[in-house]
């Protein structure tokens, strides 16, 4: 039986190699899995979300996080609910969504917590060294805004002598 974290690698390397085919006939094959579902309801929210292969669908995608979300506390679609919670300014929700998110090693997450940080917006107090470690972990794992943002500080915080 493939576990969660493998379908995701799956799922995302299909995605990559534009083989849709293959990548809706995975999803439909797990949708029914008690133990994948969270996966694959993640999975069609980010596809309808981002408008990959599908238009862009707000509502379908937010009903797709909800459900992962509901199902297994799935973390992908946490960090979503997040910002749709933040759009809505149910910060403390927004909040508690992105540090479950983050805990998972999420890269989008890790970055937008730890710009929190660093910027010490709303309730979280200015912690620099938090904020460089959690934006280096999502920048190591390849996430571009956080790379720039790391870029930034780095540009803005060295002597040029």
């Amino acid at each position: 039986m493939i576990k969660p974290n493998k379908l995701l690698v799956l799922l995302n390397d299909l995605e990559k190699q534009g083989n849709f085919d293959e990548l809706y006939q995975t999803l439909d094959l797990y949708q029914d899995n008690q133990k994948l579902s969270s996966t694959v309801n993640y999975f069609r929210g980010h596809l309808v979300f981002d408008a990959i292969n599908e238009e862009k669908d707000l509502e379908k995608a937010y009903e797709y996080f909800n459900n992962a979300y509901a199902l297994d506390k799935e973390p992908h679609a946490a960090y979503y609910l997040s910002k749709k919670a933040e759009g809505e300014n149910d910060i403390n929700l927004a909040n508690d969504l992105l540090f479950i998110s983050a805990s998972s090693d999420f890269p989008p997450a890790l970055n937008d917590l730890g710009v929190l940080y660093l910027t010490g917006r709303g309730y979280f107090k200015q912690n620099i060294e938090v904020a460089v470690e959690l934006i280096t972990r999502s920048a190591d794992y390849g996430y571009p805004y956080a790379q720039i943002n790391f870029a930034n500080y780095y540009i803005l915080n060295t002597d040029d002598e």
